[in-house]
């Protein structure tokens, strides 16, 4: 192990950021504060992030989407989301073609955001469950990407109770290990939803 000094304690994070270190220690105060800057460092750096989601699931990942920080981190962001019907996948559709006019991050978003929008009652281009698009390799297909990898891969998760555990255990198989604000890996699960599957 080799121990990299930061000049200052203000600029610990920064220095873990910027050198991609793997551990970060400092003064308690000082991460805690970094903590709110760098809220995302729950995943450790990678090429893509996806955002899965069903239902109302996606409103978490609205915020990221509008987000600087989410296109300067990644390479490309993927977001699936899986409704039953076309019309609640409105909202997410309108909010993705927004963000290339958007005059903040318009430039930034450019072609690094790929949408992916799936329905598993009514009649779509894309059909089917976010859990068998991954499983079956569909989606990797469909948009001209690798399976995902724990080298290349992060991924956020946020959806019905049994969609998380579903999902988690699908990224497992690819490798992938959950993270935790206290020790990120390669997928974070957001706990707040729950409800029944899709």
């Amino acid at each position: 192990a080799e121990i990299v000094r930061a000049p200052t304690s203000p600029t610990v994070v920064d220095v873990f950021v910027q050198q991609q270190l793997e551990v970060a220690a400092g003064v308690k105060q000082q991460l805690e504060a970094d903590q709110r800057r760098y809220p995302g460092h729950r995943l450790l750096p990678g090429k893509r992030i996806y955002f899965l989601s069903t239902g109302t699931g996606f409103a978490p990942f609205a915020s990221l989407l509008r987000e600087p920080e989410t296109y300067e981190k990644y390479e490309q962001v993927i977001m699936m989301h899986t409704c039953r019907e076309v019309a609640e996948l409105e909202y997410g559709r309108q909010l993705v073609e927004s963000l290339k006019d958007d005059p903040l991050i318009g430039e930034m978003v450019g072609d690094k955001l790929r949408y992916y929008p799936t329905t598993t009652r009514e009649p779509f281009h894309h059909m089917g469950r976010v859990t068998d698009n991954l499983q079956s390799g569909k989606v990797f297909a469909d948009l001209g990407l690798p399976r995902m990898n724990p080298e290349e891969d992060r991924a956020m998760v946020c959806g019905s109770l049994a969609f998380n555990v579903d999902v988690k255990a699908i990224l497992e198989s690819f490798g992938l290990v959950e993270g935790a604000n206290s020790d990120p890996k390669q997928f974070v699960v957001e706990k707040a939803f729950v409800g029944d599957g899709i």
